[in-house]
């Protein structure tokens, strides 16, 4: 269970996670002895999954987001299968939605559908930012 020291602790990190313990628990108000414990017991629980950096596209090149609809003609099993194998495992792919609906219509009426989902990537769990705090 999260306390209020918890989000804030949280919080500050996802701001900026290369804060020293000492500036970590300046900005929680929290020993650094206490603010270490809280950390680790974050880790354990699983709250933290784990730390990454942040890339800048422009300066590695990438100058390009592109947005793709992907649609299946037949729902298989062993289609589905592969194409989440592919989504896993492709380093280009960024973020996945998946999008349920019926089609109202050929004719270019928009789909009615429920919100899309985001589709989890196993090999990098710090991906999304999420606005805790």
């Amino acid at each position: 269970m999260l306390d209020s020291l918890d989000i804030k602790l949280l919080a500050a990190l996802q701001q900026n996670s290369e804060l020293t313990q000492s500036e970590l628990s300046q900005k929680v108000n929290l020993s650094a002895t206490q603010c270490a414990r809280r950390l680790e017991r974050l880790r354990n629980e699983q709250y933290i999954q784990g730390v990454v950096a942040i890339l800048n596209p422009a300066k590695l090149g990438f100058t390009v987001v592109a947005h793709t609809l992907v649609s299946l003609r037949a729902h298989t099993e062993g289609g589905n299968e592969k194409l989440h194998r592919f989504i896993e495992t492709a380093p280009e792919i960024l973020e996945c939605y998946s999008q349920t609906g019926d089609r109202l219509s050929n004719e270019g009426d928009d789909a009615r559908s429920r919100p899309s989902q985001p589709v989890s990537r196993k090999d990098d769990p710090g991906h999304r930012q999420s606005g805790i705090g």
